[in-house]
């Protein structure tokens, strides 16, 4: 078995590198959306009007597809957030004070598809 030469063609990551990479990417991702939305509702955007259950819907799907679990995604949007200065003014305003546990379950629901298979009168349709 012959050792590979650092930078060369047949150089490949590691798995746990790409993962490290996968969620460098995630993290960015996650701070440009939650910065841009949340600032929409510090302008006095309702929460659901903001833009931010489809971004949690993309970024949900994402996160399914390269096998992260729900409970690590909650973990790097809850790390985001102490990162954001938007984050930290709306944990100060009490009329918003509830605006970052409803991310969290929207996150969730996201996640979890649960929002595609409400109804408006909020009973959960079963998939097909």
């Amino acid at each position: 078995m012959s050792e590979r030469e650092p930078g060369s063609s047949n150089d490949r990551r590691a798995p746990e590198d790409e993962g490290r990479v996968h969620n460098s990417a995630l993290r960015t991702v996650v701070q440009l959306t939650l910065r841009t939305d949340l600032r929409r509702v510090l302008a006095g955007c309702p929460i659901e009007q903001s833009g931010l259950r489809e971004n949690l819907r993309t970024i949900g799907a994402h996160a399914r597809r390269h096998q992260l679990r729900a409970e690590q995604l909650l973990v790097l949007i809850k790390e985001v957030c102490t990162t954001l200065p938007e984050a930290c003014e709306l944990l100060a305003k009490p009329e918003h004070s509830a605006t970052l546990d409803q991310l969290i379950s929207m996150a969730v629901e996201e996640y979890y598809g649960i929002s595609d298979r409400t109804s408006a009168g909020g009973r959960v349709h079963p998939t097909s």
